[in-house]
């Protein structure tokens, strides 16, 4: 486990690392942080419930975050770290608003479920879309669409 400049314990990314697929969310919540292992918590729970149901295994997926601690206002994130991490991995799922916003790339209310693209993003990576933050409650309708999308785009590529 890496030290971030600001003093933080960070959580490393996991899974395989030639995984087709990078999950890249915002941070870990505290239950990932005390296990240190991502998306341990009920978020998580959806998330692996909803890529499972299309298909896709979370344990065959490399996952990382943008700010691999706690959100601190006087630290940056990790971006760079992803955006090398990105070079590895062809498909991107990124989760959250915040991650969306730590690309540069706008309200994530206007991304669920699009392909996204960016100037920042390494040549390698062929195709990055936008869920939100697994939801806790029944609101779960443009989450579910958006991995389906996901996934129809995987099938597409012949993944």
């Amino acid at each position: 486990m890496d030290i971030c400049e600001c003093g933080l314990k960070m959580m490393d990314p996991t899974g395989p690392k030639d995984a087709q697929i990078l999950i890249v969310g915002d941070k870990p919540d505290y239950d990932d942080l005390m296990k240190n292992m991502p998306y341990v918590s009920k978020r998580g729970d959806v998330l692996r419930s909803e890529l499972q149901r299309v298909g896709i295994e979370i344990r065959k997926c490399r996952i990382t975050y943008v700010w691999r601690h706690e959100i601190k206002k006087e630290c940056k994130g990790q971006l760079g770290d992803v955006l090398r991490e990105m070079k590895d991995h062809p498909y991107v799922l990124l989760v959250g608003a915040e991650t969306t916003r730590a690309f540069g790339l706008g309200d994530i209310d206007k991304l669920v479920g699009l392909q996204v693209e960016s100037i920042f993003f390494p040549q390698e990576v062929q195709y990055v879309t936008v869920v939100t933050n697994p939801p806790q409650s029944s609101a779960i309708g443009d989450f579910r669409l958006a991995i389906e999308k996901f996934k129809r785009r995987l099938d597409d590529a012949g993944r």
